[in-house]
């Protein structure tokens, strides 16, 4: 017996079979457009958002391989992560916590010119709007394991906005 699950717009649809019939997947276009309704939709969301390492402003490592099987690897949010957002939606706090040492993988793939964490430049953390941007000493990869990065969440998660 197959199950139906929802799929939102942080979720992207299982592409199987369901009572016969395949789930269609939605277009890019699509699918960036109900990430910005999702976000716009967190009007009445009373906490924070804290982003680390992520590209608000977009990618220029995904819009630079856009087209190729490397923008593959961003999955469904390639999208989002190409084209990025004007400004933090009104009524949110949000925060960024970015990296600066370019090391990785990613620095292989794209030359920066300007300060980066091996896959997201400096700038692209940045968008109007956000509450606070706190840069670390850290790799895009080596963020998920800087206690740098987890006293920086802690710092803006208990502060106030």
């Amino acid at each position: 017996m197959a199950v139906k699950t929802e799929s939102t717009p942080w979720t992207k649809p299982a592409g199987k079979p369901i009572a016969g019939k395949p789930v269609p997947r939605p277009s890019r276009n699509a699918q960036v457009q109900a990430y910005r309704k999702a976000l716009a939709g967190c009007k009445g969301f009373s906490g924070r958002i804290v982003c680390v390492g992520s590209p608000l402003a977009g990618s220029q490592v995904l819009r630079h391989y856009a087209g190729s099987p490397m923008a593959r690897l961003a999955g469904s949010s390639a999208g989002l992560l190409g084209s990025g957002m004007d400004a933090v939606p009104e009524g949110l706090s949000v925060s960024v916590i970015a990296g600066t040492e370019a090391l990785g993988l990613g620095r292989l793939l794209h030359r920066f010119t300007e300060s980066n964490d091996g896959s997201v430049a400096l700038s692209e953390t940045d968008i109007p709007g956000l509450s606070r941007h706190v840069k670390v000493a850290a790799s895009h990869s080596g963020q998920l394991f800087s206690s740098a990065v987890l006293d920086a969440a802690i710092d803006l998660l208990s502060d106030s906005p």
